[in-house]
């Protein structure tokens, strides 16, 4: 199956991430650190004044909030137990965790703000006809494409297990070229129906 996702994002003041800087004269080490350190306060710093110049400040409140945690390294942890027994079946732990989100098991196509879904469902049998063509071990489609069925890379895609295997078309944001070029109908339909997509790829187990 596919997973398309899309990922808001929001501001408030770094207060907490100006740098300190050493007045004696540093180690090598510690030169570079602090250089490594600095550089990564000027990377969440200019996000945040990106997110500020392309959206109103209000709308973006939480996502900036959300984006200062995760720079900060914070964790949110919370356990959601209905019998107050605190189990760890029911321990969320988030490192991007925006308030105020409402989850729900399943969304309905067309519902307010998912109308895309409801258009590209009428694009279903062009997408599954391209990927099937991508199935059998000898398919062109291997041999040509970047990265083709490859197993996870990123620690929040461990848990799916040691046979998951992705065919991406984008990726945090960015469209993968040579593979969207041998899924041309796929994008066009994405693209068409306007889907909000940060990640788009298929999967499989």
């Amino acid at each position: 199956g596919g997973w398309i996702s899309s990922r808001p994002t929001a501001p408030t003041q770094l207060a907490s991430w100006k740098p300190s800087f050493i007045t004696r004269k540093p180690s090598r080490t510690r030169t570079r650190q602090s250089r490594q350190t600095a550089f990564q306060m000027s990377f969440v710093e200019d996000v945040e004044s990106a997110l500020l110049r392309k959206f109103n400040p209000a709308s973006v409140e939480r996502v900036i909030g959300a984006w200062e945690r995760m720079a900060r390294g914070e964790v949110f942890k919370k356990n959601w137990d209905p019998t107050g027994q605190d189990r760890e079946d029911f321990l969320q732990l988030a490192e991007s965790y925006v308030d105020g989100l409402t989850a729900i098991p399943f969304h309905e196509p067309g519902s307010k703000g998912l109308e895309w879904a409801k258009k590209l469902e009428d694009y279903y049998e062009v997408i599954r006809d391209e990927l099937r063509r991508a199935v059998p071990e000898d398919s062109y489609i291997i041999k040509k494409g970047n990265n083709i069925w490859v197993p996870a890379v990123r620690a929040e895609a461990l848990p799916y297990g040691p046979d998951w295997r992705t065919l991406v078309l984008q990726d945090r944001g960015f469209w993968e070229p040579t593979n969207c070029k041998l899924f041309p109908k796929t994008v066009k339909a994405l693209k068409d129906c306007q889907v909000p997509s940060v990640e788009v790829f298929f999967a499989r187990q």
